[in-house]
Formats: structure tokens, C-alpha cells, sequence
């Protein structure tokens, strides 16, 4: 267990480190163009954007199918 530990905080800290970088892109600096597209690709990745939207739409929506003329809170 102590072996699983170690590299699950590992993991962890590679994550946290990744959404780190990632939101770097916020703040109100230039970077250069290179930076820029690396930063979006973190971004993608730390966002969970992976697998594009027109492909898992269409199932969310058959999971998901809300009258759209009714209130959600009724």
C-alpha cells in the first residue's frame, strides 16, 4: 500500500501542476504564439475535452431529454 500511495500522489501532484500551467493562460500576460497553443492543449486536457463535443452530444441527449418548455424546478 505505501508503493500505491506514493505513486497516487504522484499522480495527484502531476495534476495539480498541469491545471497550474493550464491557467496560466488567465492571467493578463503575453506569451509567445508557441506558449499560447500549449497552454490550449493543457487546457483541453485539464478541462476534460478530450473526446469532441459532436461525438458524445448525441448521447447526452438521449440520456438527458428535458422538455424544453417546462421549468426544471416544477
Amino acid at each position: 500500500t505505501y508503493l500505491m500511495n506514493a505513486v497516487m500522489s504522484q499522480v495527484w501532484s502531476a495534476a495539480n501542476i498541469l491545471q497550474i500551467i493550464a491557467f496560466m493562460s488567465v492571467i493578463k500576460m503575453k506569451f509567445p504564439s508557441v506558449s499560447v497553443e500549449l497552454f490550449e492543449m493543457i487546457l483541453g486536457l485539464v478541462t476534460f475535452d478530450i473526446i469532441p463535443e459532436e461525438f458524445y452530444e448525441p448521447i447526452r441527449d438521449s440520456f438527458f431529454t428535458l422538455p424544453s418548455d417546462m421549468f426544471y424546478y416544477q
